[in-house]
């Protein structure tokens, strides 16, 4: 079986991922990144994209791919 192939059944069985942020990731963005401007950031297997949702929140201009096109839908 292929990655793209396991995540897709993956997404589709309703898979692991989160419907909330990460919390490290919110930690770590807070000590580093939030109130010091504008920037982009990309998230590489972004899942339905619970991070980027916090980081558009915050005023982050967020993008993400996945290899699970149920994900991206």
């Amino acid at each position: 079986m292929h990655a793209i192939d396991f995540f897709e059944a993956e997404a589709r069985a309703g898979g692991s991922q989160r419907r909330w942020p990460n919390e490290e990731l919110c930690r770590f963005m807070g000590r580093h990144f939030f109130g010091k401007g504008p920037a982009r950031i990309l998230e590489l297997g972004c899942g339905p994209g619970a991070n980027l949702r916090m980081l558009a929140d915050e005023g982050f201009e967020a993008f993400g791919i996945d290899g699970a096109a149920t994900y991206i839908e």
